[in-house]
Formats: C-alpha cells, sequence, structure tokens
C-alpha cells in the first residue's frame, strides 16, 4: 500500500500522514510515565555521580590509595 509524501513534519507511525489527535489523557499518562521513568533512574544518576567522585579521588591518589590498602591489609592479615 503506497502512501503519498507530504512535505510537512508528521508523526506517521500509526496516523499514516493524517493529523495525530492527541486527547488530555494521553497527555497526562505520558506525563505520569515520564515522572516515573525519572524517579527510578534518579538512585542510579545518584550512586553514579557517588562513582565518579570516588574515581577522581583514587585516581589522583593512585600511589597514596595502594599505599593504604596495602597497609590495611597487612594489619588484617596480622590480626587473624
Amino acid at each position: 500500500m503506497s502512501h503519498p509524501v507530504t512535505p510537512h513534519c508528521a508523526w506517521r507511525t500509526a496516523t499514516y500522514g493524517e493529523g495525530a489527535i492527541i486527547s488530555k489523557s494521553d497527555t497526562q499518562t505520558l506525563g505520569e510515565h515520564l515522572s516515573a521513568c525519572q524517579n527510578s533512574r534518579l538512585h542510579l544518576f545518584n550512586l553514579h555521580c557517588v562513582a565518579e567522585s570516588m574515581h577522581g579521588f583514587v585516581a589522583s591518589r593512585f600511589i597514596t590509595t595502594l599505599a593504604i590498602l596495602a597497609a590495611v591489609s597487612a594489619l588484617a592479615f596480622w590480626l587473624i
């Protein structure tokens, strides 16, 4: 089935070039969905920020971090 090409921008996924009718309930449902997605990703975004800051701290003090890890490991081995 062939559809004519229209020069203006329009959604063609379900309307086949006709004007899309967006109801108020569709807009509200989309808003609720986007809020739920944003809230679920907020925790991962915070975890990513913490991991990035820890990486920056460790990378700038790599040798010192290795020395501290070695000292803590030796102390733990000595206490066991």
